[in-house]
């Protein structure tokens, strides 16, 4: 007679089975079986992957199992899209999900999509058909224990502080403005806020990807954070935008930090492919009558809404093709140009002129030790 498990000690062992399982644990929701099957081959060696066929039973895996790490997403699926998870997940009151994670799966013509989903808190993006390098390389990058350990951290700080920069973050920005916003009440003191825009940085985060982009965030951010006086605070309010908390700032002195604060991001460039990205920004500030405002979150929404109806550049970015390195001269130019005096010209080149003429230098090298034996020169050659 074949003794059965009971299905109550089935379901334990399963449960035992998924909890020793140290694996990084990821959600990929897509309708596709085929899409599926094939994550499946490349993650499963790797990770703990669970899967679902749409946003609905995805969202009831991320709110009943607190050992997600990341999700992966596609846009198009039936009863609740992409979109609508990705809004549920980082409208959530709990951080852990708030902060996860989450990649969207594209196709590569969906650049409106993409746009549409950084806008509403994607983390990155992958487009399909995707290589088994590229989503295992995704999946690393958000899913290891260091990244873990860093999202657990900012959680228990109450996420004040933004990950990319390093910078306080809206809700940093929000409590530090109800304090300056009180004082400057009781002290019958000017309060100045400025706004920072990066232009198309939606355009410039497909251009560059996720880790390049942020690394320009850290960038910008170490710029404007030079700008600051004492007292005064920088924060990133949004996915492009910086907000400077300035106590005390006039409006003469707030243009001239403007005209700097443009002129330091304008400065930026970055490479993609053959050629270089300027960066552009928008400017918009405030010097508000605190009689008249409710808090800091109306303040601050107020500032951003006349940053969102300031006019965009038609253009993402200004590229040119990245300048073509003229060649070295060859021996006889060289030569041409020192009889024609013109030296100078040549520095930038003689790295390149010397590697050309080490062979003829050793071949003199070696020869020279053998004439002092013959007594005599090698034909041809004559005393350095």
């Amino acid at each position: 007679m074949t003794n059965q498990t009971p299905p109550e000690q089935q379901v334990n062992r399963v449960d035992r089975s998924q909890q020793a399982d140290t694996r990084p644990r990821i959600l990929f929701v897509d309708d596709s079986q085929l899409m599926i099957q094939s994550v499946q081959r490349i993650l499963r060696p790797n990770f703990d992957l669970l899967t679902a066929e749409d946003g609905v039973k995805a969202w009831e895996i991320l709110t009943a199992d607190p050992t997600v790490q990341v999700l992966f997403s596609d846009l198009a699926m039936p009863h609740m899209d992409g979109y609508e998870l990705l809004g549920k997940v980082r409208a959530s009151e709990d951080p852990r999900l708030r902060d996860m994670p989450v990649i969207i799966v594209t196709s590569h013509d969906e650049e409106s999509a993409r746009e549409r989903a950084l806008r509403e808190g994607a983390t990155d993006f992958i487009s399909k058909p995707f290589k088994p390098s590229e989503l295992l390389a995704r999946a690393e990058a958000n899913a290891t224990s260091e990244e873990s350990s860093r999202r657990l951290r900012l959680i228990e700080t109450r996420s004040t502080t933004d990950p990319a920069t390093g910078l306080g973050n809206r809700v940093c920005f929000v409590d530090r403005l109800a304090q300056e916003m009180s004082f400057a009440r009781r002290q019958q003191q000017q309060l100045a806020l400025l706004h920072l825009r990066i232009d198309r940085f939606e355009k410039l985060f497909m251009k560059l990807g996720r880790l390049r982009a942020e690394k320009m965030l850290r960038h910008l951010g170490e710029l404007l954070g030079r700008r600051l006086r004492k007292g005064d605070m920088l924060c990133r309010n949004g996915l492009g935008v910086f907000g400077l908390i300035m106590p005390g700032c006039e409006r003469l002195e707030l243009e001239q930090l403007k005209v700097r604060l443009r002129q330091d991001v304008e400065s930026v460039r970055f490479r993609s492919g053959q050629h270089i990205l300027k960066v552009g920004c928008t400017l918009s500030e405030q010097i508000p009558d605190l009689n008249g405002i409710d808090g800091p979150e109306e303040l601050l929404q107020a500032g951003l809404s006349e940053l969102e109806k300031a006019p965009v550049p038609t253009e993402p970015v200004a590229a040119r093709p990245q300048p073509a390195k003229a060649p070295p001269p060859s021996i006889e130019e060289a030569l041409a140009m020192i009889e024609a005096g013109r030296s100078e010209a040549l520095r930038r080149h003689l790295p390149a002129l010397m590697e050309k003429l080490e062979p003829l230098l050793r071949l003199a090298r070696d020869a020279e030790p053998r004439q002092r034996a013959g007594g005599g020169l090698a034909p041809g050659f004559s005393r350095w």
